[in-house]
């Protein structure tokens, strides 16, 4: 099983999909029993869903 900075440093390759099968049921197992890891997981997830969630518009310059 991974330690905590193990998942810390994997952790945006697994939200964003691109985690090896291996690697996403190794992260799945620990955050399963690590509540700081997974406290973590989850805000970074909802952030990154914010984000997504924002629609592209243009930046207009400031004069």
């Amino acid at each position: 099983m991974p330690s905590c900075e193990e998942v810390r440093d994997e952790r945006s390759s697994y939200i964003d999909g691109q985690a090896s099968l291996l690697h996403r049921m190794m992260l799945r197992a620990h955050l399963a029993m690590c509540e700081r890891c997974h406290r973590a997981e989850r805000a970074l997830r909802d952030t990154v869903d914010l984000l997504h969630a924002l629609e592209d518009e243009p930046i207009e310059e400031q004069s």
